[in-house]
């Protein structure tokens, strides 16, 4: 009888768990405000767009994978990445909607037209990839819109031309702020 009760009782708290996690597809766009770090060259205004799905595990933490275009650089380099995140939103205000995000991600160049260089050979090589990071905040609006800014950061270096360098040989990587919009399908907020 106790293995009935405890079985049971797994199941309902099981049950009741799952019942928690909802799945909510979306769509994503904003403003790129980017640059590549230590060059002397300016910042550029550019876009994203993209797909998202969040994964939402009760009131305080959702998963949200996202697939997106991304157009990066600085005044002077044009790079289109296709960005793959996978996005930790955490909601933890008091009946307040909003959320801190962290997101890792890899952002593969569409053209591969940046180099970096070996240190042992000084030879020149194309990359298809960058490692990025963002952090930020945003707002869920009852109707399934929201908002939303995050700074990026790539991690490997894009080294561009070296007659716009300020510091030698240092890392150049992107450097990006994103203010935007986005939209969740499915049942809205109550």
């Amino acid at each position: 009888m106790r293995k009935i009760i405890l079985i049971l009782s797994l199941i309902i708290i099981s049950v009741k768990s799952f019942s928690q996690v909802t799945f909510k597809p979306g769509v994503r766009t904003g403003l790129n405000i980017a640059s590549i770090t230590k060059t002397k060259d300016g910042s550029k205004i550019a876009f994203y767009i993209g797909a998202i799905g969040e994964l939402r595990f009760g009131g305080k933490y959702a998963l949200q994978p996202e697939i997106g275009y991304s157009r990066q650089g600085s005044k002077r380099y044009d790079l289109e990445y296709l960005s793959i995140k996978l996005t930790n939103k955490f909601y933890g205000f008091k009946g307040i909607p909003m959320f801190l995000l962290i997101a890792p991600g890899i952002d593969f160049n569409l053209h591969g037209n940046t180099q970096s260089y070996s240190g042992d050979t000084y030879y020149s090589v194309n990359f298809e990839a960058d490692l990025s990071f963002s952090a930020g905040f945003g707002y869920d609006f009852p109707n399934g819109l929201g908002v939303e800014a995050r700074y990026k950061r790539g991690i490997i270096d894009v080294n561009v031309d070296s007659f716009y360098e300020e510091d030698g040989l240092d890392n150049k990587v992107n450097s990006v702020v994103q203010i935007g919009v986005f939209y969740k399908f499915g049942k809205k907020r109550e």
